[in-house]
């Protein structure tokens, strides 16, 4: 007996009830629809570019972590408002004005990220500052509510307490990019591991780093670009970009003497802002 060949058969014949076998191979019928036409690529104009990490509008700053579609930038950090007139007010503005006397290089201020280069006046409106709880986070969408409920489960076992400053000190961001002076807390670190502990858990579920293990928190409100020798080298080991041991000799004393109320514990999940009160807050 001959042997014939397995062929596909089109399944969009109008009669259900006809055996294949009673339909024949069609040679003809094989080659057209080895022929098929693909369909056209998109249109460019549909497809969204990717983001391009351009320095020069940032004021140089580079992107740690790569742009990825769906993806949201998030921090949780406690608010030291300053309010004008106070001593604080004054302080940070005086210290400001001697790193401009003192040369340092693109000295940007925080609170506006405007670049200084020449000695400002001191602030007419209230400012903020923020005390890190954690380093910067990288979420999925529908990891936001979930990252909301541990802040707020962390504020409401968390009593209210009062932070003062140690002291001025540089400190650095993981990459060794930037050079930051900062107020580093005093009183109230105890209260503010207790806040990181509590998140923990949670960052790590997200596959996130939890914050560090011995962590100096701070109030950043100037920063700089380190220089390229700088980044090249360890991140323990810092150019001295400000004049640290000046400003302590000048300002330390005052820094220490006052306190500030922590009220809130806020999260920012991209352009989202969340505040959560601390437990014993009316």
């Amino acid at each position: 007996m001959k042997r014939t060949s397995l062929v596909d058969y089109d399944d969009s014949s109008d009669d259900s009830n006809e055996h294949p076998c009673d339909q024949g191979p069609s040679i003809q019928k094989e080659q057209t629809s080895s022929k098929r036409r693909r369909l056209a690529a998109p249109s460019a104009s549909l497809v969204p570019a990717a983001p391009v990490d351009d320095p020069s509008k940032h004021q140089g700053r580079t992107r740690s972590t790569p742009h990825s579609e769906g993806q949201f930038a998030a921090y949780v950090y406690l608010t030291v408002i300053i309010h004008p007139g106070t001593p604080l007010c004054s302080l940070i503005t005086q210290a400001l004005n001697k790193c401009v006397e003192s040369s340092v290089r693109q000295l940007f201020w925080i609170p506006s990220n405007e670049l200084v280069s020449s000695p400002v006046a001191e602030p007419t409106a209230s400012i903020e500052l923020h005390v890190s709880l954690t380093r910067p986070i990288f979420l999925r969408a529908h990891q936001r509510v979930e990252l909301k409920k541990s802040v707020e489960s962390a504020a409401m076992v968390c009593p209210s307490f009062s932070v003062s400053f140690a002291q001025i000190e540089q400190l650095s961001n993981d990459e060794g990019t930037r050079h930051f002076l900062t107020l580093e807390v005093g009183s109230g670190h105890k209260q503010m591991c207790a806040l990181t502990n509590a998140l923990a858990p949670t960052l790590l579920s997200f596959r996130q780093k939890e914050f560090y293990a011995d962590p100096k928190f701070h109030a950043s409100f100037a920063w700089t670009l380190a220089t390229s020798s700088a980044v090249t080298s360890s991140p323990t080991k810092q150019a001295a970009c400000f004049p640290v041991e000046g400003l302590n000799a000048e300002f330390g004393t005052l820094l220490t003497t006052h306190q500030y109320e922590m009220e809130y514990v806020t999260v920012r999940i991209g352009k989202e802002i969340s505040r959560f009160r601390l437990a014993g807050q009316l």
